[in-house]
């Protein structure tokens, strides 16, 4: 095999392992305006909770509404400072461990095929 091919081979795993994590979050992830009806939801249904426990679903609200705020803020801004508000909310930790996860597979399967 060229040194090329491995080259090739073990390139196409990380791009595919970074590809296939970031799509895997995204999809998983719900929009800001999604979170923020089901935290408001919660809220209205958590009446008979105590007052401290109910602080702590307002704070997540508070928290939601700020994310949306600088969303919108951005988008007034213009389309490149609405990209990277919306790269900045990724959760990076989950891409990497997705990423992670399906590079090891790669791995795995490229060794299993390169020992055949």
């Amino acid at each position: 095999m060229a040194w090329w091919e491995q080259v090739a081979g073990w390139g196409g795993i990380i791009v595919a392992a970074i590809v296939t994590g970031t799509f895997a979050v995204r999809t998983a992830r719900r929009t800001p305006y999604e979170t923020l009806k089901t935290l408001v939801d919660i809220l209205d249904k958590s009446r008979s909770l105590p007052k401290d426990e109910r602080h702590v679903i307002e704070t997540a609200i508070r928290r939601e509404l700020k994310r949306i705020d600088r969303l919108n803020a951005a988008r007034i801004e213009g389309f490149g400072a609405y990209l990277r508000e919306r790269i900045r909310q990724v959760p990076w930790d989950l891409v990497l461990a997705s990423s992670a996860y399906v590079a090891v597979f790669g791995v795995l399967i490229l060794i299993i095929a390169l020992n055949r």
